[in-house]
């Protein structure tokens, strides 16, 4: 294991310990980067790539996953009375955490949650179009990506209600579609 990506995930997590929502987009995709992205650089690297080959591909990989992760975890991290979405764009849509700690869904907060979506989903198309060059081999430690882009998609599909029941993962269709891309070797 690289010690640096360690470091950067163990700093990355110190910020599950603030109680305030990130400052602004940068800021949340900083700790994406520093979580999820660095976790998809490593386990790219236990599957024997080299760090520059997928350097791009597992760090907008990560990103993705983790911003879908924090999009789909929003009432669940509502009840534990923490909101992971930025506060500029809360305060631009004249929102702050009390109002997403509230669980009802408005155009204010849809407006939010589509800017993250957007942010991610960006991150994600990158990450599976630069995947395509990747060795087979570095593909399973990819196809988390695989899940986050189904979520997003659904997300999209509701109109952006990130309190949506249907974000949460069920059922085995998500998981043969994983396993189907994992048998052709595409995220």
């Amino acid at each position: 294991m690289e010690r640096a990506l360690l470091d950067a995930m163990i700093d990355g997590r110190a910020a599950d310990l603030a109680s305030d929502p990130p400052e602004d987009i940068e800021t949340l995709v900083a700790y994406a980067h520093q979580t999820a992205a660095c976790l998809t650089q490593q386990a790219c690297m236990i599957l024997g790539a080299h760090k520059e080959n997928v350097a791009g591909a597992s760090k907008d990989a990560g990103t993705a996953i983790a911003l879908a992760g924090l999009l789909r975890s929003t009432l669940s991290l509502c009840a534990q009375g923490r909101v992971m979405l930025p506060a500029d764009q809360l305060s631009l849509h004249r929102l702050d955490a009390r109002d997403v700690l509230k669980g009802e869904n408005n155009s204010r907060l849809v407006s939010v949650v589509k800017t993250v979506t957007g942010h991610a989903d960006g991150v994600g198309k990158s990450a599976r179009s630069a995947s395509r060059r990747l060795p087979k081999g570095v593909v399973p430690a990819l196809l988390p990506l695989s899940f986050a882009l189904r979520d997003l998609a659904t997300l999209k599909a509701n109109g952006y209600n990130a309190f949506d029941p249907g974000l949460a993962r069920r059922g085995g269709d998500r998981q043969l579609g994983v396993l189907w891309r994992a048998f052709l070797g595409r995220v």
